[in-house]
């Protein structure tokens, strides 16, 4: 994460609290050194005077509990991680617990479904001549009614 307004880095992990191999360290402040050029590139000042001055410290943040929750877990945390909090050590506590993640995952799901980009293009979509479906026969709607791959006739 880049602050700009405060000329810092931060490297937000929720797997590692710290770097866990040299390589990822020269990594993460080569993407420090990426985001100092950009800013220079759109006329704004660098993040440091020297390039190799760039740094890239771990902020200690809730991790995950499983591999399936990830994203969860980073739109949350890009939705509340705010530049000064991180260095007066806001962000050290527990976990969330998964009654918190579950709470969080149908919070951003309504949030997708009723969002206005889907109904756009809903409306595009039934606007269009190009996109018809045809709707399918009570036979195929039917419980009884079941097909397999090989049914399908590919010609």
């Amino acid at each position: 994460m880049a602050d700009v307004k405060n000329k810092k880095f931060h490297v937000l992990d929720l797997f590692h609290k710290k770097s866990p191999l040299k390589e990822r360290t020269q990594l993460n402040k080569f993407v420090g050194y990426l985001i100092s050029r950009m800013r220079v590139f759109v006329r704004g000042q660098p993040l440091t005077k020297k390039d190799d001055e760039i740094k890239a410290p771990y902020v200690n943040i809730v991790g995950q509990h499983t591999n399936y929750d990830y994203v969860i877990y980073v739109m949350k945390w890009l939705e509340i991680i705010e530049p000064q909090n991180i260095k007066k050590s806001k962000y050290e506590w527990d976990n969330w617990t998964q009654a918190e993640v579950n709470h969080f995952r149908v919070e951003y799901a309504s949030l997708i479904l009723f969002d206005e980009m889907n109904r756009l293009r809903d409306r595009a979509i039934q606007e269009s001549e190009a996109i018809r479906l045809s709707k399918p026969s009570a036979a195929l709607l039917s419980p009884y009614c079941e097909l397999r791959s090989e049914d399908i006739d590919s010609e």
